[in-house]
């Protein structure tokens, strides 16, 4: 068998394969970058690292699952052949699919040893299999093309069943064991790992995929800033930027992505991923893609993709630069900042600036569609209700849309003066129309100068693209106003209290020419 050299592996893929802690590992990126071949790589790096048994033998059982049965062979199959050429076969092809890795090879230490590693095959297809897992024991799991699958508990039945092989031998039944003294995995560095794990690799699926969820908001760090679900990114296959073009010496592919022109740039980092399929084989696939830019985010920038159905709002966001890492919390002491967007469909954004200027969203609470309620029963339930138990300590200013001045807000006064007679401190929006406060924004965003909470789910989908200008499909022109939808209250107060509090601080605001309308006189 080749010897495996893990510096010449990729970064991302080295270290995902060399995971044995996390409970549950994923592998994203581009497509056509070796996502299922690692997976392959990894079994076959797990069956040679277990502890071996009393008789030298190095066991372990692995349950592969994919979507549908078909693929199995075509992909995960036939890369196990590949990373271990003749090593590898499969000794049957009925529901589960089975293939088995039996060897005899000398370890690093010079310690003859024998590998014999089981592989199953399982699908979504036949609901039997499912059945059958739940009876079954395996060392760790592998889930071929997560995205796949639009139930993730899918993944927990999964996981129910691994840590259960080998069975360790001579336990004293009167010990307390933490964990299965069999499962014990020999790293190449020399440590030590012990458990089972599941990993899988996905294409990166849309946002409202249960498995953005599942990465993201249900996976919050620890104390110490770890996920118990380890997410391994490759970088992108191209960067784009706005403004930059072939012509001016920019390497890549012209084009426009989320309403603006710019090129798509070949990103350095990403060539050891794609040298078996090249610089071509992209640049081809983005073309033909050009035009969709979720199809774009999601195959090759390797990013969750938006669905907008038209050109975003705020171009200029970034899910990866402006959504925060860790979650973030208040600061005692210093002023929190509201933004009001006001009607029966009603979003409150919860803000913190920093002596740099840079503004931190917090929270984001959205009265919308289902939800929708009068700004009063918001104030009563929501607003006052989390002043007294989160911001006892923080001055707390709200800043509204300038109309909320001159609207009834119900018993005959303005829905500013609901807030008033609540003893809460409300002041007028910078600016009048929320179009003025645009160019600021993007000024904001283009400068990484906001940082956004990620249970801020609804806000920073409006930002990707939920809050868009729809294309009219016999003209091919966008609409001069943004669609009114869930996603337009929320980012719209964003807009409110960042601008008004921007251009507090000095930033520039470049003034929007109106054309001037000329009067039409009809005599008739």
């Amino acid at each position: 068998m080749t010897a495996i050299k893990y510096s010449q592996l990729p970064p991302v893929s080295r270290d995902f394969i060399l995971d044995f802690l996390s409970p549950v590992q994923v592998l994203g990126g581009p497509v056509g970058t070796g996502k299922t071949y690692t997976l392959a790589l990894k079994i076959l790096i797990a069956a040679l690292s277990i502890v071996p048994d009393d008789n030298g033998v190095r066991k372990t059982r692995f349950i592969v699952f994919r979507r549908h049965y078909g693929d199995l062979e075509a992909s995960i199959f036939k890369d196990l052949d590949a990373v271990a050429p003749g090593l590898f076969k499969i000794t049957g092809k009925k529901s589960p699919m089975v293939g088995v890795f039996d060897f005899p090879y000398t370890d690093a230490k010079g310690v003859g040893r024998r590998v014999h590693s089981e592989v199953y095959g399982y699908s979504a297809d036949n609901q039997a299999d499912l059945v059958k897992i739940k009876s079954l024991k395996f060392t760790a799991g592998i889930i071929v093309e997560a995205q796949e699958n639009d139930d993730v508990r899918v993944y927990r039945r999964i996981l129910e069943r691994l840590g259960r092989f080998p069975t360790p031998a001579n336990v004293d039944e009167d010990s307390d064991i933490e964990d299965n003294p069999a499962l014990v995995w020999e790293l190449p560095d020399g440590s030590t790992a012990r458990g089972f794990w599941l990993a899988m690799d996905i294409n990166y699926p849309p946002t409202r995929h249960p498995l953005y969820r599942y990465l993201t908001l249900d996976n919050p760090p620890d104390k110490h800033g770890v996920r118990p679900r380890a997410f391994y990114q490759q970088p992108p296959v191209f960067n784009f930027i706005a403004g930059a073009s072939t012509a001016l010496g920019a390497v890549g592919v012209d084009g426009t992505y989320k309403g603006e022109a710019g090129c798509f740039v070949r990103n350095p980092e990403a060539a050891v991923y794609i040298r078996h399929n090249g610089w071509a084989y992209y640049e081809k696939l983005l073309k033909e893609a050009m035009g969709d830019d979720s199809l774009i985010q999601q195959n090759l920038l390797g990013e969750f993709g938006d669905t907008a159905e038209g050109k975003p709002v705020h171009p200029r966001f970034r899910r990866e630069r402006h959504q925060a890492k860790v979650e973030m919390k208040y600061a005692p002491g210093l002023p929190v900042y509201v933004g009001v967007d006001n009607s029966l469909n009603n979003a409150w954004v919860f803000t913190q600036m920093l002596s740099n200027g840079k503004l931190l969203v917090l929270d984001c609470i959205a009265n919308v569609l289902d939800d929708a309620c009068p700004v009063a029963d918001a104030l009563e339930h929501q607003i006052i209700p989390m002043l007294r138990n989160q911001l006892v300590y923080n001055e707390v200013v709200f800043f509204g849309d300038q109309a909320m001045f001159n609207r009834e807000g119900g018993e005959g006064g303005t829905q500013a003066e609901l807030l008033n007679k609540a003893g809460l401190t409300i002041r007028p929006a910078r600016f009048k129309f929320t179009s003025d406060m645009r160019p600021l924004m993007g000024s904001l965003f283009a400068n990484d100068m906001i940082l956004i909470n990620e249970r801020c789910s609804i806000l920073l989908d409006g930002l990707a693209g939920g809050f868009h200008y729809r294309v009219n499909r016999t003209t091919g022109m966008y609409a001069d106003s943004p669609v009114k939808n869930e996603y337009s209250h929320p980012c719209e107060a964003l807009e409110i209290v960042a601008s008004t509090l921007a251009a507090s601080a000095g930033m520039q605001v470049r003034k929007r020419k109106r054309d001037k309308q000329r009067k039409v006189y009809n005599y008739l």
